[in-house]
């Protein structure tokens, strides 16, 4: 016996309708046991929908009911575990509405065509189960991923057990091996067909050629390592450029970031409008951290600065004037000149003040400015001398 546990297919799409048919074949098990329990009678009415029913006309309804019965618990367990692994594999590739079209379309496939080849049958035989659409699913990743491995559990004997990788190729021929030999058993002891393998052989023969049609009409990308290429011996021979996935990637980043920075900045602009300065001095400080950060002009700096000092909020107004300095030298003396005296008179940095004011093209300047740097310097000049130490500030 193989046991699947996890397989290495790579994963394009998350599993969502795998884990909604595991969570759907759950849940009907659960309704159904509760409504039926031990009454013969519910159970014999409930029969003709949920069951497929051989020898007694053609039903529809019981082409899907009858993929969401199990005859018991280990039945159940048994089934999703490999829906599990091979729905990833299948649903990895295209999605989940294609997964569901697939899975459903084989199981109720494969369930015509049973009610039809069984309407001569004498007297009514049922058969429940989600096992020929699953045999469908692994037909299809048998098509599409053949090389891909499965970590399986196996178990022939009580000193034979442990686990191992297998190709999906033979994982899925092994299986379907077995089954027509215990089909060929059975043929040979009742002289009838209808059995569980060939229920699972049905299935897989439905999916087959829904997964070489898909790949035939390019509606699948299998990377160059379906059957036909495993067949013919062409699998791709040269690694993946992953410095041009890298970059690929870093494209995606910075665009995304791009759209966050050009949303951010029409919040900004109305943050602005509506007088709101310390809301567009947070979402400034907050957009930072996304790509390059925003980036203000200087209209958009000197209004910021304004309605800081409106504020008197003298620490903040201070980054955005040493930006304005930086990026806009041109003209910024007036600023270099506030910036110290806010240095001196409110935050304690008279090295700094002096700095900027060493900046300053003074033969620009007017009698008043000119005056006003004169006074700022000295008050610097003292508070040195009185001892006043600055820690190293570069947003100054």
């Amino acid at each position: 016996m193989l046991v699947p546990l996890s397989c290495d297919a790579p994963i394009y799409h998350w599993p969502v309708a795998t884990v909604g048919l595991i969570v759907t074949n759950a849940v009907a098990f659960i309704l159904v046991d509760a409504v039926i329990g031990n009454s013969e009678e519910i159970a014999e009415a409930l029969t003709p929908w949920l069951l497929l029913v051989h020898g007694a006309g053609i039903h529809p309804i019981q082409w899907v009911t009858s993929m969401f019965m199990h005859a018991g618990i280990m039945h159940l367990i048994g089934n999703m575990l490999f829906l599990w692994i091979f729905g990833l594999v299948v649903e990895g590739k295209v999605g989940w509405w294609r997964f569901l079209v697939i899975y459903l379309g084989i199981g109720i496939a494969q369930s015509a065509f049973e009610q039809v080849a069984m309407l001569g049958m004498e007297g009514p035989s049922y058969s429940l189960g989600a096992s020929s659409a699953i045999y469908g699913v692994m037909a299809v990743a048998l098509v599409w991923a053949p090389k891909n491995e499965i970590n399986c559990f196996y178990w022939f004997a009580i000193w034979a057990m442990g686990t191992v990788d297998v190709p999906i190729m033979f994982f899925v021929l092994f299986y379907l091996v077995f089954d027509v030999f215990f089909m060929t058993l059975e043929y040979a002891a009742t002289g009838s067909l209808m059995s569980t393998g060939f229920l699972h052989i049905t299935g897989a023969l439905i999916g087959a050629p829904v997964g070489l049609v898909m790949i035939k009409r390019k509606m699948v990308d299998c990377e160059g390592w379906d059957i036909f290429r495993v067949w013919n011996d062409d699998l791709p021979t040269t690694e993946k450029d992953y410095a041009e996935i890298d970059k690929q990637v870093k494209k995606k980043i910075e665009a995304k970031n791009d759209k966050h920075l050009a949303a951010a900045k029409l919040q900004f602009d109305q943050y602005m409008a509506d007088g709101n300065v310390r809301a567009a001095v947070a979402l400034y400080g907050k957009m930072l951290q996304v790509g390059d950060g925003m980036q203000l002009d200087r209209d958009d700096l000197v209004a910021v600065v304004k309605g800081l000092h409106e504020r008197q909020e003298w620490g903040a107004s201070a980054a955005f004037m040493h930006e304005l300095i930086s990026r806009f030298p041109d003209g910024a003396d007036p600023v270099r000149i506030k910036l110290a005296q806010i240095c001196v008179v409110e935050l304690q940095k008279p090295a700094r003040a002096l700095e900027l004011l060493g900046e300053v093209d003074f033969a620009k300047q007017s009698t008043e400015k000119f005056a006003l740097a004169k006074k700022i310097a000295r008050r610097a000049k003292q508070m040195q001398a009185e001892g006043v130490y600055e820690l190293d500030d570069e947003s100054l």
